[in-house]
C-alpha cells in the first residue's frame, strides 16, 4: 500500500512537490490558506535552476512569457557603480500567474488541492510544510512587493542605501516587479505602495522614489511582510522552501531553491511513501541533502548581507564595483 503525502503550503516549493510526488503515483493532499491567483512578497527573478530540471518536472510551459533578464545595473543610493551582463541569463515572471499555473497543473496531475484551507494538525509522519516564511518572530524587517507600469528598463537593478535596498527587475506583460527589504523605521508612513517611496527616501534612494511615483501602480499588486528572519528556520519536521532555509532577497537565489528543493525531496518522499525507507531517514537524508546543496550558498549571503545595511560596507562595495574589482561573477556563482 502506497502511503499518502500531505503538503501545508501551495508556493513553488509545495506545488513543485506536489507535481513531481504525482508523476511518480504518490497520493498528494496539498493545503493553500489562499485562493490562486495572488501576490506575494517576492522577488520574482529566476536564476540558478536549470532548464533540464524544469523539464524533468514538466514545468517548462509554465514559464512562458516570462521577461528574460540578460544585464544587471548596480545603484547605491543615487550612484550608479555597476552596469554589466549578468554571468547567466535569467528570467522574471510574477508568482500570481506562475503559482496560479502550477496549481492548474498539480490538479490536472491528480494532486487534491484544497485552496481556502488553513491546515491545523501538528507534525507527523507525511506530512511536509512549505508554508513559507515563519512569521512568528520579532525581528527588524519589512518585506514590501509591488508591480508597475511604465518604468522603461530591461535589466535587473539594484539600488542600496543604509538600512534597506530594493530589487527591480522586469516580469510579464512589460511591467517590473519591485521589492524591498527595509530596516523598520518608526514614523514612516505611507499607504499600499507609497509606502515603498516613503522607505526609499528613508535610505537616500530619492531619484528612484521619483521614478516609482511618476509609473504606474498596477491596482491589487501590493503585498507587505514582517516577522521573519533570515538563515535555518530550525524546525524539527519536514520542511522545504522558505519554511525551511530562508536566503536573503538580494542573492536572487529564493524561487531557484524552492523549486530545486522539490526536487530533491521528491525521491526521498516516494522511498518513504513506498515503504523502502522510514519517516525519520526521509527527513534526515533530506536535511543533509539541503545543507549540502544550499549550505555554501546560505553561508556566503549571510556573510554578505550585512555589508548592504553599513555604511562603511556599501562605501566599500561601491568603490570595488565602480574601479571594476568587484567579482561580480564570483559571487554572483557562489550564490548558486
Amino acid at each position: 500500500m502506497t502511503r499518502p503525502i500531505t503538503i501545508v503550503g501551495g508556493g513553488l516549493a509545495g506545488l513543485g512537490l506536489a507535481l513531481a510526488l504525482r508523476q511518480r503515483g504518490i497520493p498528494v493532499t496539498l493545503h493553500e490558506k489562499r485562493r490562486y491567483p495572488f501576490h506575494r512578497v517576492c522577488g520574482e527573478f529566476l536564476s540558478g535552476v536549470s532548464n533540464t530540471l524544469l523539464s524533468r518536472l514538466q514545468i517548462e510551459d509554465c514559464f512562458a512569457g516570462a521577461a528574460p533578464i540578460r544585464s544587471m545595473r548596480w545603484f547605491v543610493r543615487d550612484r550608479l557603480v555597476l552596469d554589466r551582463d549578468l554571468p547567466r541569463p535569467a528570467w522574471g515572471i510574477s508568482r500570481y500567474t506562475l503559482d496560479e499555473r502550477l496549481s492548474i497543473r498539480a490538479i490536472e496531475a491528480g494532486a487534491d488541492l484544497r485552496t481556502g484551507s488553513t491546515f491545523r494538525g501538528g507534525d507527523r509522519e507525511g506530512l511536509v510544510r512549505a508554508s513559507g516564511k515563519r512569521l512568528d518572530r520579532q525581528s527588524d524587517w519589512l518585506g514590501l512587493s509591488a508591480h508597475f507600469e511604465n518604468v522603461a528598463n530591461g535589466s535587473l537593478e539594484m539600488h542600496c542605501g543604509p538600512d534597506g535596498y530594493l530589487g527591480m527587475s522586469p516580469i510579464e506583460n512589460g511591467r517590473m516587479n519591485v521589492t524591498g527589504l527595509f530596516r523598520k523605521q518608526p514614523g514612516v508612513m505611507g499607504r499600499s505602495h507609497e509606502l515603498i517611496s516613503s522607505y526609499l527616501r528613508v535610505i537616500r534612494c530619492e531619484q528612484l522614489a521619483a521614478r516609482l511615483e511618476a509609473a504606474r501602480f498596477v491596482p491589487g499588486s501590493f503585498a507587505a511582510i514582517a516577522g521573519f528572519d533570515f538563515g535555518s528556520q530550525r524546525s524539527d519536521g519536514f520542511c522545504l522552501g522558505d519554511r525551511s532555509l530562508l536566503i536573503p532577497p538580494f542573492a536572487g537565489n529564493g524561487m531557484s531553491m524552492a523549486i530545486e528543493a522539490a526536487a530533491q525531496a521528491a525521491p526521498l518522499l516516494t522511498e518513504y511513501a513506498k515503504g523502502s525507507i522510514n519517516w525519520s531517514k526521509a527527513r534526515d537524508n533530506f536535511k543533509r541533502t539541503q545543507n549540502d546543496c544550499f549550505g555554501p550558498r546560505m553561508r556566503t549571503a549571510a556573510r554578505l548581507h550585512p555589508f548592504l545595511f553599513s555604511p562603511t560596507g556599501l562605501r566599500l562595495l561601491g568603490t570595488l564595483a565602480a574601479n571594476g574589482i568587484l567579482p561580480t561573477e564570483r559571487l554572483f556563482k557562489s550564490l548558486r
